[in-house]
């Protein structure tokens, strides 16, 4: 049943990732998704299937792998917070109406956000989720939660690397030369973009 878990956490984020995709957008739009609803259908979708990978965490058997000091947990749960404020600020940085789906901008109105959070990592949505994932999994370390957490890191990178594609295609230089001064995932680890010098 843990392998099914495995496979269905897989599946997910193989699905969100090619729905996520310019090539599967141009195959389902407008023929079968409008345009206007594409963004509110892929977050349903996503919505929709975390419940399958929710129901089968919390009906399998958890193994704890290590004992954890008082100390330890009292520092992932702080350490909890911080992503989840992290996080928070994060969306702050956001159009939510564009993000959820409610409203559609049109790609000239983008702008890309360099200050606040922006300015120290790339990526700090992903950053804070790395961060609660881990600290999750340090709280109360058993094998679903280490399965959880490598799964979702693995792709966290992946989606990251074929974000930062698009990202060149909709900014260009401006971008290429962001990548070269602000780090992708992890603030203060400056890891240059391949083709850098």
């Amino acid at each position: 049943m843990k392998i099914l878990y495995l496979l269905v956490l897989c599946s997910y984020y193989i699905i969100h990732s090619a729905l996520a995709s310019e090539s599967v957008k141009k195959h389902l739009q407008p023929k079968w998704i409008s345009v206007s609803f594409y963004r509110i259908f892929y977050n349903l979708i996503a919505l929709v299937g975390l419940f399958p990978i929710a129901f089968l965490y919390f009906n399998l058997s958890h193994i704890v792998l290590f004992e954890t000091h008082s100390y330890l947990v009292l520092l992932a749960k702080g350490i909890f917070i911080l992503g989840s404020i992290l996080l928070l600020i994060a969306l702050r940085q956001y159009n939510l109406s564009e993000f959820i789906g409610t409203e559609r901008l049109p790609a000239t109105s983008f702008k890309l956000v360099k200050s606040g959070l922006n300015s120290s990592v790339r990526h700090p949505l992903y950053f804070a989720t790395l961060l609660i994932l881990w600290s999750w999994f340090f709280i109360s370390p058993t094998d679903l939660r280490l399965m959880t957490a490598l799964v979702s890191t693995v792709y966290i990178y992946v989606g990251t690397k074929l974000e930062e594609k698009k990202l060149i295609d909709i900014f260009g230089k401006e971008y290429i030369d962001y990548q070269e001064h602000v780090p992708m995932l992890i603030p203060g680890l400056k890891i240059p973009p391949r083709g850098a010098k």
